[in-house]
């Protein structure tokens, strides 16, 4: 599984710092790699809507998440934006963010 992996938007919105990451579950800890795709498989990400917007359309400075998931010939992208409330999908970024830090 292929995943990619980005931030924008904040308080201070610092573009280079992020850019796109790409991580291949097949190249990191075995372990994570299967509480990723565990956790893909649990919010049936490849059933998501292209975008979920939780955020207060008056709120300012939230962060913006895009992922893009490339899963054998599935390829599906989500942007989510703060606060996200599904717990499954905040585990997803936390360990994303993490990983790619």
């Amino acid at each position: 599984m292929q995943i990619i992996f980005e931030i924008s938007g904040g308080f201070a919105p610092t573009p280079g710092l992020n850019a796109p990451r790409t991580i291949d579950t097949a190249a990191i800890d075995p372990a994570r790699a299967s509480e990723l795709e565990s956790i893909v498989r649990d919010v049936e990400f490849f059933e998501l809507p292209t975008r979920l917007n939780t955020t207060n359309p008056n709120a300012a400075d939230y962060l913006t998440y895009a992922i893009k998931i490339k899963d054998g010939d599935r390829v599906h992208s989500v942007v989510l934006t703060d606060p996200v409330s599904d717990e499954g999908l905040t585990r997803l970024i936390d360990i994303l963010r993490m990983i790619s830090a």
